[in-house]
Formats: C-alpha cells, sequence, structure tokens
C-alpha cells in the first residue's frame, strides 16, 4: 500500500497543474506519520511555519492529515513534497472567532464537514509549487467558502485576512463553458 493516496483531477485541470508546476501530481496521506514525516521537514523550511512551536505545528499538522483535510503536491521521481495546504472545517461563527482576536482557538478541531473551512497551514516551496497547489484547492474545494490568516515571516504580529469562495481557475472556466 502507498503511504499517499493520488487525488484524480479532471484532464483539464491536470494539465494546468502540470502546466504551472512540472511533473506535479496530487496526493493526500494514506499512511499519517509517513505523510508527517514528508510535511514537517517542507514546514520547517517555510516562514512563518518555520518560526511556530514544535508543540503546536506537530499536533495541528497531525490533525489536518487525520482528518483528511490537506492536499499535497508532490514532484519529481522519487517524489518529494513541494507544497502542502491543510485546514479545519468550521462554522460561521468559528470562522470569524478565527479571524479575530480568538485566532486557532475559535475552531473546534473534531469537526470532520462545516460551512466554511479555515485554512492553517498554505506552503510551497517555489512559486511553480504554490500556483500548482492554488490550482490544486481550486479545483477540489470549488465553491467552498473559507477564511484565511496570513501571518508574515518578517512582522509576525501582523495578520492579513481573507474571506472567501474558492472557484475554478478561469482556464478551467473558459474550458467549461466551450
Amino acid at each position: 500500500m502507498s503511504p499517499v493516496t493520488p487525488v484524480p483531477l479532471p484532464d483539464a485541470a491536470l494539465a494546468l497543474l502540470q502546466a504551472r508546476c512540472p511533473g506535479a501530481r496530487l496526493a493526500r496521506a494514506a499512511n499519517i506519520a509517513f505523510s508527517l514525516g514528508l510535511v514537517l521537514p517542507l514546514l520547517a523550511r517555510t516562514a512563518p511555519f518555520s518560526l511556530a512551536p514544535l508543540g503546536l505545528r506537530v499536533p495541528l499538522t497531525a490533525g489536518e492529515l487525520t482528518r483528511g483535510h490537506h492536499l499535497m503536491v508532490l514532484r519529481g521521481s522519487p517524489a518529494a513534497l513541494v507544497a502542502y495546504a491543510g485546514w479545519a472545517a468550521c462554522t460561521a461563527a468559528q470562522a470569524e472567532g478565527f479571524l479575530g482576536d480568538a485566532g486557532i482557538s475559535a475552531l473546534d478541531f473534531s469537526r470532520r464537514e462545516g460551512e466554511a473551512i479555515a485554512f492553517l497551514t498554505l506552503a510551497a516551496l517555489d512559486a511553480g509549487a504554490g500556483a500548482g497547489l492554488e490550482v490544486a484547492l481550486r479545483t477540489v474545494l470549488a465553491g467552498t467558502p473559507y477564511v484565511a490568516r496570513r501571518t508574515h515571516a518578517a512582522a509576525p504580529q501582523r495578520a492579513v485576512v481573507r474571506r472567501g469562495v474558492l472557484t475554478l481557475p478561469s482556464a478551467l472556466r473558459r474550458a467549461a463553458a466551450s
């Protein structure tokens, strides 16, 4: 059994993923311990996650993997993890709390489903991997309301908040319309 499970994408989405991140494929964890071993080194090289205390980062990432609330972009042979997204399902009220002063403590990590998702982790090694991750997220989670807080490594006290609904990449919308 493979330690990761491929995530199927429609042909147009797969072509777009490959165009943005050549050689990339999308996966989810099948073996949580193995996948944790892939994700944590990526996060250790990516600010602001590299600045997070290990006692916070490990349980948070293990929870994302265990709940299936994640996507991994792998590239090359042997496959290397180049981008990762992890989230938590939440209610609208929890999402607002997450964006406010309550932060991460507003979320209920036992939820498998919710009205929205709160992005907890978005990390990529390079611009191509980040663009591939965006294609994957917009394709797999299309139509899902989301919230996110981005903390900048240079100014960790400043958080940029985002709200929205994930939509298909414009190239896929055009392909579907034709």
